[in-house]
């Protein structure tokens, strides 16, 4: 489930006892002094997130979500004009083949 969010969280190379791999806030795990990248040995203590971090995340995360949805009504909307430009240039095309079919007829019984 958190692997759809690698901004977000990190997937710790080691294994719980359940066989499922440890996850961390990217931000809280980026608190680690010395800048080290490479999972620990044994468990480490990291502070937990000061509440100005947490609201940026969530402001993060919310922001992140409001983009998704409006990505989505997006797309409704770019369907629903391509099929009512679809119907209205079947329209036009079957309208001209009504108006243009007695000038034919009219041309070949003469």
């Amino acid at each position: 489930m958190f692997d759809g969010f690698p901004g977000i969280f990190r997937k710790s190379k080691r294994l719980a006892d359940n066989g499922q791999h440890y996850y961390a806030l990217q931000a809280r795990y980026a608190q680690r002094k010395g800048g080290d990248t490479e999972d620990p040995d044994k468990l480490t203590f990291i502070s937990a997130l000061d509440a100005k971090k947490l609201e940026l995340l969530i402001g993060f995360v919310t922001k992140m979500a409001d983009d998704e949805r409006a990505s989505f009504r997006g797309w409704v909307a770019n369907g629903i004009s391509v099929v009512a430009v679809l119907v209205s240039a079947t329209a036009v095309i079957w309208a001209a083949t009504l108006k243009v079919a007695p000038l034919i007829n009219g041309a070949t019984a003469g």
